[in-house]
This record gives structure tokens, C-alpha cells and sequence, in this order.
């Protein structure tokens, strides 16, 4: 063989070994937290599956660890410390950040959609042609959304059948938006977390809880409350997030692996479900512990609807006081009502076939 050609393929050997191949030389070992824990079905059928798609998209290049709230970080600081790299990654309700996110309140509007996944899929369609929510989320890298759990309507002593028996409740809520929607309906609504509210129902404080059944079993609420009304009252929305300068810092092809597996309606499809599947293993618990459950008949329905009316306006109202122009605003809140209506409608014809 030439000895010029055996110099030569010597000397591009030992450059390509002193070249590392960017992408594939190295790792990242991510951190991200939420507002649930481990054992909650978005994480353990939800998060956890999805971290190792990631892995399998990224040939092991992207591993991710999830951290249960408040231990990398306060549970309300998720957000913050996305955007400061605190932590990484990480997974929040717009209705924990209520005042944060003014324009995605408008999903915590009573009576948008049906379900957790109905509400997810809207509130990603709408998101892909809403400049006012896309610049609302534009400290982050969003990677996705998914539908919070059905707040159903609980009761210790009384059942609610029509709008009349909401007067007067001692109702917990979860959340700012979810106490207004108690309000207008007529009850009194006690805004307090997740932790309080088993102690405030067996002490008596009150007699009722805007809840999803989903989470009834971590609290054990199904020693006390006795009678539900499935009316899927509010829902939040939640989405997953990953600071900025460390999505941009990733290689063209670590970002393309990465949003494979996610940035998509079938992705808030997915996720969303996690959240219905666990509302059923959620009644069934209830219904074993003897709780009764009801439902509204299409007129008593149409007068909830009717009867939460004034938080459309007042969401309206907010938002343009924060200078939002009124005709951007209202358009707004009815194309999220409209595709709310189209895809609850959408899901349902789906489940019955």
C-alpha cells in the first residue's frame, strides 16, 4: 500500500478522534418538579411515562428526574424558578398562579368543557392561534398542556339537585377562580389547599367542597362526603415548561427529539386522560364508601350556565383593565367557549361509538 495514503489515513483518524461529534459526546440530566406528587396518576401515568420516551428520542442523551413538590422548590415557585434555572423543567396550574397568567384564566371559567381532556385539547388548539396566550407563556419554553382535574360539586349532609340547594354551602375551593364560581351560584366559598381541607369538612367548618374525584382518595374525603354532583364545574389547565436558555442551548437535533414527543394536541390528549382515568377510579372509591351521585337535567343545566354568566364579563372586564384591547378579549373568551363546546362534543361522540 502507498505509504503517502498510509500517512495520510493515519492523520484523518487521529483527527476524527480529536473531534467529538457534538450531540452525540453529551448528556443532560434534568431536573423537574409539580404541584402533585409521585403516586398522583398525571405523574405515575403521565410525566414518568413521557421522561422515557424522551430517553428512548434522545438515545439516552436527555434523562429527566422528577422531584415531588417542595423539595427542589416551593410549590408556588415552579414558575420563577423555570425561568431562572433554578430547576429545569417543571409542570403548574395556571389556577395556583391566579393573577400570573390573567389571560389563561379564561379556561378556569365555569362550564367550558366536559372533562380533563376535553379541556386540554381546547386550551392547546386554542393556544396555536392565540397570540395573547402565546406571549403570556413567552418566559418559558412550553412543551405542553394537559386538562386539570372536574371540580364536582360534594356535599356532607344534602344532596344539590338544582341551583337553589347551592345557597348558603360552606363550600372549600382550591383556588380563587373556583371560590368566584361557588360565589355566583350562591354558596360561601372558604379558599383553602388540598391539605386543609379534610379537617375543615370533619370539624364542620363546612359542609361542602368544590373537589374532583380524582383526589378524594389522598385526602380521604370519602369518610365524609355522602352525595356528588357530577357537573364538572371548573377545571384548570396545566403545562409543562423548560427554561429558555437551556432549551436554546440543546442541539437542533436534541430539540427535534424532544418535541416529538410532546408539543401536540395528541399529547394534551394523552395526558389529559390520565386525569378522566383517575376520576373513575376515583368514583369508584367514593361509591364503595356509599356516597349517591347525580346529575343535572338539561334545563336545570342551562340555568347554571345562565347563572355564571357574570364572570364571562368580569374575566372580560379584568383583562382590559390590564390593557387588553375589549374586541381581542372577547374574541378570545368565545373562541375558547366554542371550541370548548366542539370538542366536549367531539369526545362524547367518540366514547359512545
Amino acid at each position: 500500500m502507498n505509504k503517502h495514503f498510509l500517512i495520510a489515513l493515519a492523520a484523518a483518524a487521529a483527527l476524527c478522534l480529536a473531534m467529538p461529534a457534538p450531540s452525540q459526546a453529551k448528556t443532560w440530566n434534568l431536573r423537574f418538579t409539580g404541584s402533585d406528587f409521585e403516586s398522583h396518576p398525571s405523574v405515575t401515568n403521565g410525566l414518568l411515562p413521557w421522561f422515557k420516551e424522551i430517553e428512548k428520542a434522545t438515545n439516552g442523551q436527555v434523562k429527566i428526574r422528577y422531584f415531588n413538590p417542595n423539595t427542589i422548590c416551593p410549590v408556588n415557585e415552579v414558575v420563577t424558578s423555570i425561568e431562572s434555572g433554578a430547576i429545569d423543567m417543571g409542570a403548574i396550574d395556571h389556577a395556583r398562579n391566579s393573577g400570573r397568567f390573567p389571560m389563561h384564566e379564561v379556561f378556569l371559567l365555569p362550564l367550558i368543557t366536559g372533562n380533563s381532556t376535553a379541556q386540554g385539547v381546547t386550551a392547546w388548539r386554542v393556544l396555536q392561534s392565540s397570540p395573547l396566550l402565546q406571549k403570556e407563556m413567552a418566559s418559558v419554553k412550553v412543551l405542553g398542556y394537559w386538562g386539570g382535574g372536574s371540580m364536582q360539586i360534594m356535599t356532607k349532609d344534602k344532596p344539590v339537585t338544582k341551583l337553589e340547594d347551592m345557597k348558603g354551602l360552606r363550600m372549600t375551593c382550591l383556588s380563587k377562580p373556583f371560590a368566584d364560581t361557588a360565589q355566583v351560584l350562591g354558596a360561601n366559598p372558604i379558599n383553602i389547599p388540598l391539605a386543609d381541607i379534610y379537617m375543615t369538612l370533619s370539624r364542620n367548618s363546612a359542609d361542602s367542597a368544590l373537589f374532583s374525584l380524582l383526589a378524594s382518595g389522598s385526602i380521604k374525603i370519602q369518610d365524609i362526603i355522602k352525595h356528588i354532583t357530577l357537573v364538572s364545574l371548573c377545571k384548570d389547565t396545566r403545562f409543562v415548561g423548560i427554561n429558555k436558555d437551556l432549551w436554546d442551548s440543546f442541539p437542533p437535533d436534541i430539540q427535534k427529539a424532544i418535541e416529538s414527543t410532546c408539543c401536540s394536541e395528541e399529547w394534551a390528549y394523552r395526558m389529559s386522560q390520565t386525569m378522566d382515568n383517575g376520576d373513575i377510579t376515583g368514583k369508584e372509591l367514593l361509591t364503595k364508601a356509599g356516597a349517591k351521585f347525580y346529575t343535572l337535567d338539561e334545563a336545570e343545566y342551562a340555568r347554571w350556565v345562565k347563572a355564571c354568566e357574570p364572570l364571562d364579563q368580569a374575566w372580560v372586564d379584568k383583562v382590559v383593565g390590564l390593557g387588553i384591547a375589549r374586541n381581542d378579549a372577547e374574541t378570545l373568551l368565545k373562541q375558547v367557549r366554542s371550541v370548548g363546546a366542539e370538542v366536549t362534543a367531539s369526545l362524547a361522540a367518540k366514547a359512545a361509538q
